[in-house]
C-alpha cells in the first residue's frame, strides 16, 4: 500500500528536515530553547503515534544517554555556574538525538537525510550563483543582525553571508553557507550526505538519480571553499573510489584511461592555486599548509592544548561561564566539551562516535568527517550527531548490514554490482 506508506513516512521525512535544520541553522538564539522543546516534544508524539522500527538495543541508549545527562547536570551542580541554560540545551540535543532512533531507522534516515541535503545543495547553489551575478539580489530579504563578524540576509532556505566590514548594508561572502551560520558548518552536512551516499552504494543498492544527486552534493561542497570541507570530500571519495565510479557507470577501460589524466590535471590546479594569492582558495591552502604555518593547528583548537591543560585541570568541567569569562574562542568542540563539561562526557561521547563510525565499509573517511567536523565546528553534541552517535549503540552493525539487504534486495529486482 504505497499511499499509506507515504502518509507515514511524510512526519517523519519533516523531522529528518527539522532534525538537520535545528543541528546547522544560523538563526536560533532568541527562540533558541522553545524550538528544542517543541522539538523534543514532537520526537515524544512521534514515538508514541508511530510504529516500532526494530531499535536492537534500547536499553543501553537509555543507559549511556542517562549516564551523559547526569554528567552534564553535575558540572552545573559541582560549578554552581548560575546561568542553566547551557545545561538544559545539552541534555536536550542528547534526548532527541535518543528518540530520533526510535523513530528513524538508519535505512529511513540515510534515504532521507541524501535527499535533503541534495535539494539543499541544488538549491544553495543556484542562490549563491544569483548572488555572485546580481548581489544587489539579496537587499529583497530579511537582513538578520548575528552577534559575530557576519549578518545574515534571510532567504528562508538560503543564507546570504555578509560582512560588516564593508559598510552598513555589506557584499555577499564568495563563500556558499546554504543553511548554516557558516560555510565550514555547512560543508560537513553535505560530506556526511557524501559519506551515506556512496556507503548506500556499497551496499548493493543503485538508484538512477544517484549521479544527479552526487553531482549536486559536490558542488555544495565545492562552492563553500572549505579547506577542511574539500579535504574531508577528498578522502571519503578516495576511500569509496569503486563505489564512486560504479555510480557514474564507469567501466575497468574507462577508469584506466579516465582516472590518470584527472588526477594530474586536478593536482596541477591544486599546484597553481598554491601559487596565485589572488584567489580565495590559493590563499587558505597556502597560509593553512605552508611550511611552518601554525595556522591549521590554530583552526582545529590544538594550540589551545597547552594552556587549557595548564589553567583549566579538573577533569570534570569548570562549566560554561567560567570558559566565557575568559573571553577566548576556541572551535575545536572537542577540547570545548572537555574543558566545559569534563572529560567523562566527553570521552563517553566520543566513544559512541568511534562504535558508530566503525559500522561503515571504511571507518576512517567517516572518522575524517567526524574528526574535522568537531574540530573546526560546535556540532559535537547536536542532535543529528548525537542521533547517529546512539544509533551506533542501538543498531549493531550486522544488524543495518542484514536489514539493509534483506529489505532493498528482491528477486525480482535484483542489485547490479554486487561487492563479493
Amino acid at each position: 500500500m504505497p499511499d499509506t506508506s507515504r502518509r507515514m513516512n511524510a512526519p517523519r521525512y519533516v523531522f529528518v528536515v527539522l532534525l538537520v535544520y535545528l543541528s546547522g541553522s544560523a538563526f536560533m538564539p532568541q527562540w533558541y530553547a522553545p524550538k528544542l522543546i517543541a522539538m523534543t516534544m514532537l520526537a515524544l508524539v512521534l514515538l508514541a503515534t508511530g510504529r516500532s522500527f526494530g531499535v536492537r538495543d534500547g536499553r543501553a541508549g537509555l543507559a549511556v544517554l542517562m549516564l551523559l545527562v547526569a554528567s552534564v547536570l553535575l558540572v552545573a551542580l559541582h560549578t554552581g555556574d548560575p546561568d542553566l541554560g547551557p545545561y538544559l540545551t545539552v541534555p536536550l540535543h542528547l534526548t532527541v538525538g535518543f528518540l530520533a532512533c526510535y523513530i528513524l531507522e538508519p535505512r529511513f534516515f540515510r534515504d532521507a537525510y541524501i535527499n535533503v541535503m541534495a535539494a539543499s545543495a541544488l538549491i544553495s547553489v543556484a542562490l549563491y550563483l544569483v548572488a555572485r551575478i546580481a548581489p544587489s539580489v539579496i537587499s529583497f530579504f530579511p537582513l538578520r543582525m548575528s552577534t559575530e563578524s557576519y549578518d545574515y540576509y534571510d532567504a528562508g532556505v538560503h543564507v546570504f553571508l555578509v560582512s560588516r566590514a564593508v559598510g552598513e548594508q555589506g557584499i555577499p561572502l564568495d563563500r556558499n553557507s546554504g543553511f548554516a551560520w557558516e560555510p565550514g558548518a555547512y560543508q560537513v552536512f553535505l560530506n556526511l550526505a557524501i559519506l551515506l551516499l556512496v556507503q548506500r552504494r556499497a551496499q548493493t543498492v543503485e538508484r538512477r538519480k544517484d549521479r544527479i544527486v552526487a553531482l549536486a552534493l559536490v558542488a555544495g561542497v565545492v562552492t563553500t571553499l572549505s579547506t577542511g570541507g574539500y579535504l574531508t570530500m577528498a578522502v571519503i571519495l578516495s576511500a569509496y573510489s569503486r563505489e564512486v565510479f560504479a555510480i557514474f557507470g564507469m567501466t575497468r577501460h574507462l577508469i584506466r584511461y579516465a582516472v590518470g589524466p584527472v588526477a594530474i590535471v586536478a593536482a596541477g590546479l591544486l599546484f597553481a592555486a598554491r601559487d596565485v594569492d589572488a584567489t580565495f582558495i590559493g590563499e587558505k591552502f597556502t597560509r593553512e599548509f605552508s611550511n611552518g604555518s601554525v595556522l591549521a593547528l590554530e583552526r582545529i583548537g590544538l594550540d589551545r592544548v597547552g594552556f587549557v591543560a595548564s589553567d583549566f585541570q579538573s577533569i570534570f568541567g569548570v562549566g560554561f561561564t567560567a570558559w566565557l569569562d575568559t573571553e577566548l574562542s576556541l572551535w575545536n568542540s572537542v577540547i570545548h566539551s572537555a574543558v566545559t563539561l569534563g572529560l567523562p562526557f566527553t570521552l563517553g561521547l566520543g566513544a559512541l562516535y568511534v562504535r558508530y563510525c566503525r559500522q561503515y565499509r571504511h571507518p576512517v573517511a567517516a572518522l575524517a568527517l567526524m574528526t574535522v567536523a568537531f574540530s573546526t565546528e560546535a556540532l559535537f553534541w547536536r542532535m543529528l550527531f548525537a542521533y547517529l552517535a546512539f544509533s551506533g549503540v542501538m543498531y549493531a552493525s550486522s544488524h543495518l548490514q542484514s536489514r539493509t539487504q534483506a529489505t532493498e534486495s528482491s528477486p525480482a529486482s535484483p542489485p547490479r554490482g554486487t561487492q563479493k
